[in-house]
C-alpha cells in the first residue's frame, strides 16, 4: 500500500477524500427529501384531496375504456433479433426499464408491434408484471407488455396516475402465473379532473419535480465520478496535495 512521507499529507488527503463524501452525502439527502415531497405530491394531487390555483369542480373516478387505445405486443423469433442496432429497437420486459428509463439492448429487422413515443407501456406477464414505463421513442414490444395510446386526457396525468395506484395492478396480476389482460388495464379505475387543464396542469407541476430529481441524480453521478478519481490519483501519489489545493 503506498503511503505519502508524512502523517500531515496523509490527514490532507483524508480530508479532501472527507469533503467529497460529505458533498455525495448532502446530495443523497436533498435526493431523498425532493422524491419524498414528488411522493406526497402525487397523493395530494392525483385524487383531487390538494387543487391547484384556478381549478374548480367534481373529479370523477372513471375506467381508462373509453380514454386510451391499447395494443398488445407480440414476440419476435430469434433469427430476426440482433445486438448491432439493426432495425428497430426491441423491448422485451421490464428488464428493458430498470429504473424507471428505458436502456435497451436489442434489434428486431422485422417488428411486430410498434408503440410510439409518449405511449406508457405496461407489464402484463411474469415478473415485474404491472411495471410502467413512458415511451420516449419508437419501439417494437414484446408480448410481455401492452402499449396504452392516450386519446382523451393528458398523457402525463393519466401516467402519474397509473403509477399513484401501481398496486392495483399488482393486485390484479397476482396468481401462479402474474398477467394482466386487457380488460384489467382497460377496467383500471382512476380519479379524473372536470377539465384537460387541469390534468396538464398535474402533469406540468410533477414533471417539473421528475426534472428537479434527475438534475440531482446527476450531481450525485458526477460527485461520485470526481471522488473515484480523487481516490485513483491522491491514494496512489500520482496527484500530491499541497497548500491551497492539488498539485500534480
Amino acid at each position: 500500500m503506498p503511503l505519502p512521507p508524512t502523517l500531515a499529507e496523509q490527514e490532507s488527503i483524508a480530508e479532501a477524500l472527507g469533503d467529497a463524501d460529505a458533498l455525495v452525502e448532502s446530495l443523497e439527502r436533498l435526493l431523498a427529501k425532493k422524491r419524498n415531497l414528488k411522493q406526497a405530491a402525487m397523493q395530494q394531487l392525483l385524487t383531487g384531496k390538494k387543487r391547484l390555483p384556478g381549478f374548480e369542480g367534481e373529479w370523477e373516478v372513471s375506467e381508462l375504456r373509453g380514454r386510451v387505445n391499447l395494443r398488445s405486443g407480440h414476440h419476435v423469433l430469434a433469427q430476426y433479433c440482433n445486438q448491432e442496432g439493426l432495425g428497430t429497437p426491441y423491448l422485451t420486459g421490464p428488464s428493458d426499464f430498470p429504473d424507471g428509463a428505458i436502456s435497451h439492448s436489442k434489434f428486431t429487422t422485422k417488428p411486430t408491434t410498434l408503440c410510439q413515443k409518449d405511449d406508457i407501456l405496461v407489464t402484463v406477464k411474469g415478473s415485474g408484471c404491472g411495471t410502467l414505463v413512458k415511451a420516449d421513442s419508437t419501439y417494437c414490444i414484446s408480448r410481455q407488455l401492452m402499449a396504452i395510446t392516450v386519446q382523451e386526457g393528458d398523457f402525463r396525468f393519466i401516467y402519474y396516475s397509473l403509477l399513484q395506484n401501481a398496486s392495483d395492478f399488482q393486485d390484479a396480476a397476482a396468481g401462479l402465473i402474474p398477467g394482466l389482460s386487457r380488460s384489467d388495464v382497460l377496467g383500471q379505475e382512476l380519479p379524473f379532473p372536470p377539465s384537460h387543464a387541469e390534468q396538464t396542469a398535474i402533469a406540468t407541476v410533477l414533471s417539473d419535480m421528475d426534472a428537479e430529481i434527475a438534475a440531482i441524480e446527476a450531481k450525485i453521478d458526477k460527485a461520485r465520478q470526481i471522488k473515484a478519481g480523487m481516490m485513483q490519483e491522491l491514494l496512489t501519489g500520482k496527484t500530491r496535495l499541497v497548500s491551497g489545493g492539488p498539485a500534480s
